[in-house]
This record gives structure tokens, C-alpha cells and sequence, in this order.
């Protein structure tokens, strides 16, 4: 909500996944050889006053086919988020950080995540504008960094990051 007169809340949540993952045509990441795959997901989030905090951790097992030469693989990573209303019913800005470890056997291969967004709520939640900015880290065995620059073979990589955006929902 937008509006800091609201009374506080908190929410506590837990997931969890199991079977075989889709294979669309896009192939991102480490796991598109995928045959099962397992995860649990817990979250927090806290909202009082003019103040927000969402959290989230992931643990996820995958069995990879025979051909890739990887029996099973483990993954975790987390984010946390804390957001304060400067303007009640208008005004937004967060701070987010978030870490993947895709397989926890490798080293080198992890993905961080920075940060800092403002909102400008129109119409509450059902009209809004985000914008974001922030700093992207693939150390060197990163998947997700060798679809993205293959020229740095061997090197961790930072991009800078922006978006602006417009929600809509009806």
C-alpha cells in the first residue's frame, strides 16, 4: 500500500517445486539440460509506518541427463529489499541487493545484484511508473555472463543497468 496510515503487517511464506522444468526455445543460464528439478523458496515481509522490507531465499537441487557430465547439482541465492514512502499515496524509493550461486560445487560462477529504484504512483498500485538503476556482477564461471559477453572468457564482468517502466492493471 501507499498509504502509511495502514496498520502494520508482516507475512511469512514457503514454497516449494518438484518435477521436470519446461524447455522453452530460449536456453539461459546452466540447467537447460535439466531432467528434475527440486527447490524450496521461504520470504518475509514486513510494512509499517512509511517503511517496507521484503526478503527471499532459495535452495534448489538439479539432476542434470547423463550427457552433460554433471549427476546433480545445488543452487541457492537470495535478495533483500527495503523501500521507504517519501510522498504518502505517491512517492516510493527502494534499495535491493540479491546473490546466485547457481551450483554451489563451482567457484567463481556467482551473480550479484544492486539496485536502487523510484516509484510514482498515479492511481495506487493500478497505474504506476518504476525506474531503476543499478550495478550487475558475473564473476567468471557465471552462466548467465557468457550469453551476454563471450569476449570476456575468464573475467568477471560488471554492466550498469537502468529501466523505466509503466504498470498497468485493470
Amino acid at each position: 500500500s501507499f498509504d502509511p496510515a495502514e496498520p502494520t503487517r508482516v507475512h511469512l511464506g514457503a514454497g516449494y517445486h518438484w518435477g521436470v522444468p519446461s524447455k522453452g526455445r530460449i536456453l539461459t543460464g546452466q540447467f537447460q539440460e535439466t531432467n528434475r528439478q527440486a527447490g524450496l523458496g521461504l520470504e518475509a515481509m514486513a510494512r509499517g509506518g512509511r517503511a517496507v522490507f521484503y526478503s527471499e531465499v532459495f535452495f534448489e537441487k538439479n539432476d542434470s541427463l547423463a550427457e552433460t557430465g554433471i549427476a546433480e547439482t545445488h543452487a541457492r541465492g537470495f535478495y533483500v529489499q527495503g523501500g521507504w514512502l517519501f510522498l504518502a499515496q505517491r512517492l516510493q524509493g527502494s534499495l535491493r541487493y540479491s546473490l546466485v550461486d547457481p551450483n554451489t560445487a563451482v567457484a567463481q560462477d556467482l551473480s550479484r545484484e544492486a539496485r536502487a529504484a523510484l516509484q510514482w504512483a498515479v492511481v495506487g498500485h493500478r497505474l504506476k511508473f518504476q525506474a531503476d538503476a543499478g550495478v550487475v556482477r558475473f564473476e567468471p564461471k557465471a552462466p548467465s555472463r557468457r550469453l551476454r559477453l563471450p569476449e570476456a572468457d575468464g573475467r568477471a564482468v560488471e554492466d550498469i543497468v537502468a529501466r523505466l517502466q509503466l504498470q498497468l492493471l485493470f
